[in-house]
């Protein structure tokens, strides 16, 4: 819920600073440069609208578990994602215009106390929001190379190993995320590679998974009408095989 104030607060502050500030705007452009421009804002906006991995668990939380109800709550989610995006973005540029930065709160005043907030609310949103990000990617790479080879008891004692290497994993992760805030000269860089995996997420992945679905079931269904070809013919040979006398008297 705080993570949910914390981004409101962040386009009040657009609003806000919009009419407050008495500045010249930059170079204000309505389009692209060109195709390429276009293109490049495209792994952006497959970030910003990136939601179908928690469709799982949006549906488990649904009081009332139906196709229509989470169509509705989805519809919605998205329709205030895309009301919240429009606002910040066209308040921050055209308070700022072409001059704008890639972090919009760079270009305001950090010693007004509206600002100070929410620059606050800000860093406590990330501070909240990284460790279970965290969580996730250490129980991703676990799963995937360093799996036990057989499963763990629940009631299974301590495990000194697994301890240590979920230490290890998330103090790496941790490490290297320091360092790359640390190198990368501003957000941009960072929004277009993870944009870009998430235009993989939203239209490659899904489709190899459909791929390898179809080719499973297509498989099977390969495999169920060879045993039920191989049922008709053994069948078919009994029957020929019965002695003609015998079926005479049947």
């Amino acid at each position: 819920m705080y993570r949910v104030f914390a981004t409101f607060y962040v386009i009040f502050l657009n609003v806000y600073e919009y009419y407050r500030l008495d500045i010249e705007p930059g170079l204000i452009r309505t389009r692209p440069e060109s195709a390429m421009s276009f293109m490049a804002a495209l792994p952006v906006v497959c970030f910003a609208y990136q939601t179908h991995e928690i469709v799982v668990p949006v549906y488990a939380c649904l009081s009332v578990r139906s196709t229509g109800q989470f169509a509705k709550s989805t519809g919605l989610a998205l329709a205030v994602l895309y009301v919240v995006y429009c606002l910040s973005g066209t308040y921050g540029y055209y308070t700022f215009g072409g001059t704008v930065a890639p972090d919009v709160m760079q270009m305001y005043n950090p010693l007004d106390p509206v600002v100070s907030a929410g620059i606050a609310a800000l860093i406590i949103k990330m501070i909240t929001t990284y460790p279970p990000v965290i969580f996730c990617g250490r129980d991703t790479f676990v799963g995937l190379f360093c799996k036990e080879p057989e499963p763990i008891p629940i009631d299974q004692p301590y495990n000194s190993r697994e301890y240590w290497l979920r230490v290890v994993i998330t103090s790496t992760w941790n490490m290297v995320a320091l360092v790359l805030a640390l190198v990368i000269p501003n957000i941009t860089i960072a929004i277009g590679f993870l944009g870009s995996l998430a235009a993989c997420n939203v239209f490659i992945f899904p489709g190899l998974c459909m791929t390898a679905l179809a080719k499973r079931n297509l498989e099977s269904d390969h495999g169920y009408l060879a045993t039920l070809h191989h049922h008709q013919s053994t069948s078919n040979g009994l029957d020929s095989s019965k002695p003609n006398g015998l079926v005479t008297r049947l």
